[in-house]
């Protein structure tokens, strides 16, 4: 009958609210101590989420989400489909993975969500494949260590401080975004870079 103030704040991997209460919990919401604030839907059946390899998956009105990966791997690529079909990586997906250093996103995502990797301070280089279209609001936030990243070349849309405060010194731009080296545009993705251009990475690991 009741949830106290903040009884569930900062569970920003909450995407599933199964609730067999009286309580009106709705998705998106604040209320009831924040449960459903992060949440894609709030249903009153069995969990939907589907554990595959240690990636967490869900599906509501159509579209797949990743939702968050409980394995070990440090070097990931991710799987280039859920059940044959395209899917988004939701919002804080990959939150504060500390441990992770290298990300390929393949061809069969299409998104990458508010905050996904924000905090992975030990990512060094990122690839984003060419069926993503948007980067979401700080996706890669205080990712410090990243000094390389590949845009995909369907990439139309990069949030506000989508790269804020990482250490890009490389952005490999497959996209027709104007993207230029010293500007604080396009989320901040090449504001620290040395360069941006459209062939391999230059950078040498000795």
């Amino acid at each position: 009958t009741t949830i106290g103030y903040g009884a569930f704040s900062g569970c920003y991997k909450l995407v599933e609210v199964i609730n067999k209460s009286t309580l009106n919990i709705v998705a998106g919401n604040s209320d009831y101590g924040d449960v459903a604030s992060h949440a894609i839907e709030v249903h009153t059946g069995e969990s939907k989420i589907v554990n595959k390899d240690g990636y967490l998956f869900y599906t509501y009105n159509g579209v797949n989400y990743l939702v968050s990966y409980t394995g070990d791997d440090t070097e990931l690529t991710l799987p280039e489909s859920y059940n044959g079909e395209n899917y988004v990586i939701n919002d804080y997906a990959f939150y504060k993975c500390t441990s992770l250093t290298n990300v390929t996103i393949p061809d069969g995502v299409t998104g990458i969500g508010n905050t996904a990797f924000l905090g992975c301070t030990s990512l060094t280089s990122v690839t984003i494949g060419n069926s993503v279209t948007s980067i979401g609001r700080s996706a890669f936030f205080n990712c410090f260590s990243l000094t390389s990243v590949t845009i995909g070349n369907s990439v139309t849309s990069i949030v506000n401080q989508a790269f804020s405060n990482c250490k890009l010194v490389e952005v490999i731009n497959k996209s027709s975004l104007n993207i230029v080296a010293g500007s604080s545009d396009y989320g901040d993705v090449a504001r620290h870079a040395i360069e941006v251009h459209t062939g391999d990475s230059k950078i040498v690991k000795k």
